[in-house]
């Protein structure tokens, strides 16, 4: 994560945006931990799974 990150922030991107399921909470303790924030919900679409999306948001 760090080197995806610092190549985000070389890359001249204010942000790291991404995707995580409200089932996966291992996911969103581990993103909470790198300072990841929560800035939207939304249903599963793309696969049609019935669950609901989370994206998180990191500024760098």
């Amino acid at each position: 994560m760090d080197l995806a990150e610092a190549e985000i922030a070389r890359a001249g991107f204010p942000a790291v945006r991404l995707e995580t399921d409200t089932f996966n909470t291992r996911s969103q303790a581990f993103y909470a931990a790198r300072g990841y924030v929560e800035t939207g919900r939304y249903p599963d679409k793309e696969w049609h799974s019935g669950l609901t999306t989370l994206l998180l948001e990191k500024r760098l």
